[in-house]
């Protein structure tokens, strides 16, 4: 994800990482003398030429309520922040409470963000379990003989 840039060498990568688009320009020369009803050369021309989708000036200039947003294999796109806060169903979202545990994890652990919670991790020692230091995994997983995966 890009916003507006605050460096040139910034918004060039970017710039480049946006890609490029062909234009066609078409072009007529009338040479003769002007009097006459009818001139006797014109010349006209084609040409195909490359030309950047976003220029580095304007990604310098991008408004703070845009954003370009860049996916593997997809085109990028270029989109509107959504501020959650201004936002009557985002707020309403964000004002949830969090779930008291988690309903992905065996043994439903709590919302921490480092692992079991004490009372999980006390259960487990008292019944002689060995509990995983990371959420989520498992003690199977757990390397034979390495004690950081033991809470206990």
């Amino acid at each position: 994800m890009a916003f507006a840039a605050n460096k040139v060498e910034t918004a060039r990568l970017i710039s480049d990482m946006v890609g490029t688009m062909t234009v066609h320009r078409e072009a007529r020369s009338y040479t003769g003398n002007r009097l006459t009803f009818v001139l006797p050369r014109v010349t006209a021309s084609e040409q195909d030429s490359a030309r950047p989708l976003l220029t580095p000036d304007e990604i310098l200039r991008l408004p703070a309520a845009e954003a370009l947003i860049f996916v593997a294999g997809h085109p990028p796109i270029y989109g509107r922040k959504i501020r959650y806060y201004e936002d009557p169903v985002f707020r309403a979202r964000a004002a949830l409470p969090p779930p008291p545990t988690s309903d992905g994890s065996p043994g439903g652990l709590a919302w921490t963000g480092r692992g079991p919670s004490a009372p999980v991790a006390s259960a487990a020692a008292a019944a002689g379990e060995r509990v995983p230091a990371v959420a989520g995994s498992r003690v199977a997983d757990a390397p034979a003989g390495e004690p950081d995966w033991d809470l206990t």
